[in-house]
């Protein structure tokens, strides 16, 4: 069984308090923002047998867009069936 993923975006080398004092950068649109990310994006990939994830921050508004995107995906995806 994997291990579960911790929290998204939230470096475990830094204590909670810290990571809201942090600068991001967010991954899709490039803008800067302050405090904990609104979400993350996931990357995945392999190497020999290894499985290796990167969960980059992602600002509010490039968050609700990638969900809301993935949404209608779906929503596609499930109405073919």
């Amino acid at each position: 069984m994997p291990e579960p993923r911790p929290e998204p975006s939230v470096d475990p080398s830094f204590p909670p308090e810290a990571a809201e004092e942090r600068c991001f950068v967010c991954d899709l649109c490039g803008q800067t923002f302050d405090g904990l990310p609104e979400g993350s994006g996931l990357f995945m990939w392999t190497r020999g047998s290894e499985v290796r994830t990167e969960e980059p921050p992602l600002c509010r508004a490039c968050a609700s867009r990638l969900v809301l995107g993935a949404f209608h995906v779906y929503q596609d995806d499930s109405s073919e069936g």
